[in-house]
């Protein structure tokens, strides 16, 4: 039986905070690797850890934490995973080895795939039906303006303290948000309600989920461990095969099979997989060519978003607040709309033209777009399904952004490298030039990232201009494939109904 919670405006608050953390420390570590690499004396591989430790656990956990908080209570796993993230942050901080700060990032991120879902799902149930959206467009838009500002205030910390600040920053921040979903929110489970957990399909998935990501994670490394692809993604449809039969058995399985078959679920879902794509592909190439080939330094490449995150932020409190008067999926194809007008816009840009004033415009378009579909597609996500299960749609669909924001960045890298490479070489053919095995290969390994620019000086313009045109290609492909997406997926009118009943 669902509580009344009083004070849902303040538990919006204390859960804005804690979801303001969570996009914060995504963003904000980027500037600091450096300084951790140099004192901590981690080798490359070890840096890269760091990172993708946290992405790895986060996304790998997603899935069955929001299915768990269903299952358990959003407020017990929200508090458990806060009281987690508190402490791997003092421990992160304080860390004075690099198996200890990929340790405690690797619990940072698990923590926050138990709060992640469980902040939405709190919202949805808490509000009344005509302030669900605009809740949920007010938590979205705090997660885009901390993703914004995630560059500028660590590059602040790192001016005038430690880099370890930017984790003990996250503690009394934290534990604020803890003290008032404590006291304020009233959970919607009775302790005599709790269902018993499927352990062991919480096992089955989690390994599945770690090395499916994995696998793609790899891909996108610059030197391609095939052999290590391939059996991490053997690994993972193998235990994905061994779930499957193992929930046609179990009474209660942690994720009931008979979800997936929802339609609406799944277009949805898709609908967002493919945004996250989108912008996934326009923050890693457009970061890749401003840093690798303009040799801009990393916070300066941070202010270059600025514009797609903070209008994000304003796409997701004006789109949640218009959505509240007319149709929900009018406002989703309305920011679709616009999400494809800013990408086609970015692909048009010449390399001279490269410069904040000029993408502004483009990225202030995508991310208005962008932010006016999240909250909704949210909200759309969540009526696809009954109140009980609220965390796992959620969850799986933010496990599948992932998925497809980590497939954006491996196929970037090859489409970069493939078509980059047969462009550079038909230009050198063109001009009547040759160049030696060698330079044949520094030239891919330029355009991979794994060389600098200044390996090749004379080819230097050639190799700039090569990746521009790979550049502009894949946005424009990106475009085409989330303007088809948008024609071909076809969400129901109807709102204010659950579609599965």
């Amino acid at each position: 039986m669902e509580k009344k919670n009083k004070h849902i405006y303040l538990i919006l608050f204390g859960l804005s905070l804690t979801n303001f953390l969570a996009s914060f420390d995504v963003n904000a570590i980027n500037l600091a690797l450096v300084r951790i690499q140099q004192e901590l004396s981690l080798s490359l591989l070890a840096t890269e850890w760091v990172m993708s430790g946290f992405l790895l656990s986060f996304a790998s956990l997603m899935i069955v934490s929001g299915r768990i908080s269903d299952i358990v209570g959003h407020k017990r796993l929200l508090l458990s995973g806060m009281l987690l993230f508190i402490v791997s942050s003092a421990f992160a901080g304080s860390s004075k080895s690099g198996s200890e700060i990929i340790i405690w990032r690797i619990a940072q991120g698990a923590a926050t795939a138990c709060f992640w879902p469980a902040t939405q799902s709190i919202v949805y149930l808490i509000f009344p039906e005509d302030k669900k959206i605009g809740a949920l467009g007010i938590l979205l838009a705090v997660a885009g303006v901390a993703l914004g500002l995630g560059p500028v205030i660590s590059g602040i910390i790192l001016s005038f303290f430690d880099w370890r600040w930017i984790f003990f920053i996250n503690i009394p921040i934290c534990l604020f948000s803890y003290v008032i979903i404590y006291f304020c929110y009233e959970d919607q489970i009775e302790k005599k309600d709790l269902q018993p957990i499927d352990y062991q399909g919480v096992f089955y998935l989690v390994v599945f989920s770690f090395g499916f990501i994995y696998s793609i994670t790899l891909l996108g490394q610059k030197i391609v461990p095939f052999l290590e692809v391939i059996a991490s993604f053997f690994i993972a449809l193998l235990f994905l095969f061994i779930y499957y039969h193992h929930a046609k058995k179990k009474l209660n399985p942690i994720i009931c099979l008979d979800l997936l078959k929802n339609k609406e679920l799944l277009k949805s879902v898709a609908l967002r997989s493919v945004l996250m794509f989108s912008f996934m592909t326009i923050l890693f190439l457009t970061g890749y060519y401003l840093q690798h080939f303009l040799l801009y330094a990393p916070w300066i490449s941070g202010l270059y978003f600025l514009p797609i995150t903070l209008f994000f932020a304003l796409g997701s409190f004006t789109g949640s607040k218009i959505a509240s008067r007319v149709q929900v999926v009018k406002m989703i194809y309305i920011g679709g709309i616009l999400a494809i007008a800013g990408m086609f816009l970015l692909g048009l840009i010449s390399p001279n033209y490269m410069k904040l004033a000029w993408l502004s415009l483009p990225m202030a378009l995508f991310g208005v777009g962008f932010g006016t579909v999240s909250p909704l597609n949210n909200y759309y996500t969540m009526k696809t399904v009954s109140s009980s299960t609220v965390g796992f749609a959620v969850s799986f669909s933010y496990m599948l952004g992932l998925i497809f924001s980590s497939v954006s960045i491996a196929l970037s890298g090859i489409f970069i490298t493939k078509l980059g490479g047969y462009y550079f070489f038909d230009q050198i053919e063109k001009l009547g030039l040759k160049l030696t095995p060698s330079m044949q290969e520094n030239a891919l390994e330029i355009l991979s990232g794994a060389k600098k620019l200044s390996t090749l000086p004379p080819y230097a313009e050639l190799l700039t201009k090569t990746f521009f045109f790979s550049y502009q290609i894949n946005i424009f492909t990106c475009a085409f494939v989330l303007a088809l997406s948008f024609l071909l997926i076809r969400l129901k009118e109807k709102q204010n109904i659950d579609y599965n009943s």
